[in-house]
């Protein structure tokens, strides 16, 4: 049944992508209005791809470590994604929502 495991991680993973897409929308669009980008930047359509397909590639890591034999390692794993996937979650509010971007640099550190 290893499908229902990488369902499961994958789904979960971008559930959670798309909660802090979904509470960060009004204060993205803002940004996105008033904020000079450099020439380079990448078209608006872009970021919602990239991090769908980057999210779905994290599940799809979490659900093959949650695959493998138990151990303590795995246990650790687990942690750790599940740590840093509220921090990912938490970083769009802080910068986005409460424009707190110093903030938000020293939360990625």
């Amino acid at each position: 049944m290893k499908w229902k495991t990488y369902t499961f991680w994958i789904l979960f993973t971008e559930a959670v992508g798309a909660l802090s897409g979904y509470l960060s929308r009004e204060s993205t669009e803002l940004y996105a209005e008033f904020i000079a980008k450099p020439p380079l930047s990448p078209p608006g359509i872009v970021f919602p791809i990239v991090w769908t397909v980057l999210y779905a590639l994290m599940g799809i890591g979490i659900a093959r470590i949650r695959l493998a034999e138990d151990s303590p390692e795995r246990q650790r794993s687990t942690v750790l994604y599940l740590l840093q996937l509220g921090f990912n979650f938490l970083w769009s509010l802080i910068f986005f929502n409460a424009q707190a971007f110093g903030f938000a640099f020293l939360w990625l550190l």
